[in-house]
């Protein structure tokens, strides 16, 4: 029988959050979910996940991040994205197109599909180039507000003594290690001390 418990209708934003940063390399976690902001504009249909995380993977950026990016398109915005992308291209090419009617064909659709292609392009370059500058600025604001709160701290890491990586590190040399307290103690010395 399926565990039901775990579940979920919606995703865990801590586990979004994880999957969509790496605090060592905003820009590339940046790049990628611009990256797959552009694959994700084309107007074809089923390919945009795998494209996204397979080029990614080829360009050593994080995979995960480029299938986020590659949602850009999806069934609420598939339609809208598609006629913006094929007024671009017809604006691009210098045409009009041909108004559609009920006896369409694949021969009517032509001129559309071809405009479609070429309105991409301006398109899906706008929409990469600004996811990126958007998660950009917002994976660097993220972190420089976790390295503002630690200086808030006093540069001290989260240890409840206190006492911050200077003084493990010199408790280190001495011989010395730290009990559960975060009392420093010489090392040999077992138990616990009375008070």
């Amino acid at each position: 029988m399926p565990n039901l418990r775990a579940f979920r209708l919606l995703p865990d934003r801590s586990a979004l959050s994880r999957l969509l940063r790496d605090p060592s390399r905003p820009g590339a976690t940046a790049l990628s979910v611009g990256l797959g902001a552009v694959i994700g504009a084309t107007p074809i249909l089923g390919v945009h996940t795998w494209a996204a995380a397979l080029v990614a993977g080829a360009l050593r950026l994080p995979p995960a991040a480029a299938l986020v990016g590659s949602n850009v398109s999806n069934p609420l915005t598939f339609i809208p994205l598609t006629l913006l992308e094929i007024r671009v291209g017809s604006w691009l090419l210098g045409r009009p197109l041909p108004p559609l009617d009920s006896n369409w064909s694949w021969e009517k659709l032509g001129p559309y599909l071809g405009a479609a292609w070429v309105g991409t392009i301006p398109v899906a370059l706008a929409l990469g180039a600004l996811s990126t500058v958007v998660i950009y600025t917002i994976l660097r604001l993220h972190g420089r507000g976790a390295r503002t709160q630690d200086a808030a701290s006093g540069g001290r890491d989260a240890d409840p003594s206190g006492k911050d990586a200077a003084s493990d590190a010199k408790d280190a040399g001495s011989g010395n290690h730290r009990t559960m307290e975060g009392e420093s103690q010489p090392r040999g010395e077992s138990g616990s001390r009375s008070e």
